[in-house]
Order: structure tokens, then sequence, then C-alpha cells
């Protein structure tokens, strides 16, 4: 599932914050990394990007991983997708935020523009919250929020690969929208609001108990848990409280 991926490197250590995970992920994989390198600066920068991403691609071939160390002129963000497709990249990982490396990239819309056009998985990484991730295990915790559609469900293949090659455990988490949505959204003022949430809360975790022992007949080590609130920031609390290394 994950033959190919692509690293995108600017020379700033912001964007040096995905290699970690490009390397664990090409240890447990198997993987063939392409470190790509876009020059959008005359040549003499051009020149040494070539040299920077040659010896991070060789870092990574004295340790017998595979890396293929590319560079070209062009827009960041266009040459990351028209490469991705014409080499049939499987992942792409990329820093978030970042800037001033060799070709003075801004990673954020780089970043933006990719999310939005891009047909393969994007593993996006906020390099200013990576701190200390080469002293540790990469991926020990991947929560997979899913609200039971079909959108959603398109990242537990991923999900499900990258646990069952790393020993990460999955957290399955739903969150239901709170009482006052509910009321609000279907405009029913006082209407009894406690049937409707208990049958909300036991289809979700139904939904998730569906999808817990079907992760767990495959070997992966899985959990799930029901919450009620705002979906993007219990998310986020969540994710932190649990010390979670992926959101997928």
């Amino acid at each position: 599932m994950f033959e190919k991926i692509l690293i995108s490197l600017d020379g700033s250590e912001l964007a040096e914050a995905a290699i970690p995970y490009a390397r664990e992920l090409a240890e447990c994989l198997g993987s063939e990394i392409h470190m790509l390198g876009v020059c959008d600066l005359p040549r003499l920068p051009e020149r040494l990007l070539k040299a920077y991403i040659d010896n991070t691609a060789s870092q990574f071939k004295r340790a017998g991983l595979r890396a293929k160390p590319v560079v070209i002129c062009g827009i960041p963000a266009d040459v990351i997708l028209e490469y991705a497709e014409k080499t049939d990249i499987d992942l792409i990982i990329m820093s978030t935020h970042g800037r001033s490396g060799l070709t003075r990239w801004v990673l954020g819309s780089v970043a933006d523009k990719v999310l939005h056009s891009v047909a393969v998985p994007l593993f996006l990484i906020n390099a200013g919250r990576s701190e200390g991730i080469i002293e540790r295990k990469t991926f020990r915790r991947v929560l997979l929020p899913l609200d039971g559609s079909d959108t959603g469900e398109a990242a537990v293949p991923f999900a499900e690969e990258l646990a069952r090659k790393t020993n990460a455990r999955i957290l399955l988490l739903s969150v239901m929208m709170p009482a006052y949505r509910i009321t609000a959204a279907q405009d029913y003022p006082g209407v009894d609001l406690e049937p409707i949430m208990k049958a909300q809360r036991e289809s979700a975790e139904n939904y998730l108990r569906d999808v817990e022992v079907k992760l767990k007949q495959k070997g992966i080590t899985v959990s799930a848990e029901t919450m009620v609130g705002s979906a993007a920031e219990t998310i986020l609390d969540y994710s932190k409280e649990k010390q979670v290394d992926l959101i997928a």
C-alpha cells in the first residue's frame, strides 16, 4: 500500500520534522523514499539544494533504506503534485509550517494547496509540535475518528496498514452532536432530547463496536470511545489527552 513515499524538503529544520516519520515508515514498510527538493530560485541555490537532498538521501541509504534524491525547479506545490502523479507515489509526507529554507518555501501555503489537490494520502506534520520525535518510537497510538460515513471510513485501510506494520494501537473515536445542536438543527423547541441522544449514542457505539471487532480479528490492538461535543475540538482534546502520534 505504501510502496513509494514522497517527502518534500526545502532545507529548513521545520521541513525536516518529516524525516523521522519517513524513516520509520521505510523501516517498517520497506518503502522507497523519494526525497524531493523543489528549487524556485536561481541556479546557485539549486546546486546547494541538490547537495543537501543527496546528503539526506545518503543517510537513509547508509542505514540500508531505499532513498531516491530528486531536485526539480518550479512552483513547489505544482511540482509535488505533478511528481506524485507521474511516479505513482502512494503517500506524501510534508510539514505544515516552515520558511527560510534553501528555497524559502512558505510550507503552510504549499501544504494547503497540496492538501486540496492531491489524489493520494497526505501525511501532514505540525513541525512546531514535533520536538523530541527522534528520541522515541514514532507510531504508538493512531487516532481514527469515524462518523459512520463512507468518507470517514476512507482512512480505515491506511490506519490499519500502519497499525499492522508498526504495531501501533488504534483508538477509534465517535463524536456525537451535542443536544443543543440537535435542537437548533431540527428546529424543534421543547422536544424531549433524552431518547434522541440515547439512540444516537447506541448507534455510534454499535457502529464503533463493529469496526473494533473487524480490526481485532486482524490482530490489531484497538479501543473505542464515544464522546459528545464539537467534533474538531473534541478530536484535538482527545488526541492530546491520549498522547496520540497520528490522527487518520
